[in-house]
């Protein structure tokens, strides 16, 4: 099994350089990125942040505060990235936007037979989980959390690979420190 931080992949994807336009050219990168890691793996699960209104870490950015964000709505995967993603990215609100376009897009998208976790931003309840397989969504109640970051939430993911799906092997994926 493999588990992804999808906003520590998310943050690291040089935009510009790949000449991404559009939040579908960003989730298709991603997607390609998870597919080809996860072409030896069983099971893949991407685990998303979740940022609370009510948490002491969003207390604290709005505490910081910074005149450099863009907030930005997304309305739909077609629409343009902002120019400025290193402004995007100060932006709670913009992130989970980002991870709820891309569940979107991925649930409609995915119709393989390898089991596929998305682990919280849900836009219906964030704190649940869905697995996909088969082009099936199936909601997973033993993988419901509300930790707000996703390195606490992979530690569940981890445990339920193991614990109940058998797994001896588990691989997590993340470029973040």
């Amino acid at each position: 099994a493999i588990l992804f931080d999808f906003m520590g992949y998310s943050r690291k994807v040089p935009v510009k350089k790949l000449n991404l336009k559009t939040y579908e050219d960003l989730a298709k990168h991603l997607w390609g990125t998870f597919s080809h890691l996860s072409h030896n793996c069983q099971r893949l699960d991407i685990v998303f942040d979740l940022y609370l209104d009510q948490s002491i870490k969003q207390q604290e950015r709005n505490r910081r505060g910074d005149a450099q964000i863009i907030e930005t709505t997304i309305k739909n995967i077609k629409q343009s990235l902002p120019v400025e993603m290193e402004k995007f990215w100060g932006s709670s609100g913009n992130k989970m936007q980002l991870e709820q376009v891309f569940i979107t897009w991925l649930m409609e998208e995915y119709k393989g037979s390898k089991p596929l976790y998305l682990g919280g931003a849900n836009r219906d309840d964030i704190t649940s989980c869905y697995k996909i397989m088969d082009g099936h969504v199936i909601t997973q109640p033993l993988l419901k959390c509300n930790h707000e970051e996703a390195d606490d939430r992979i530690i569940f993911h981890a445990n339920h690979a193991v614990k109940v799906d058998n797994f001896a092997k588990i691989i997590i994926a993340s470029p973040d420190t």
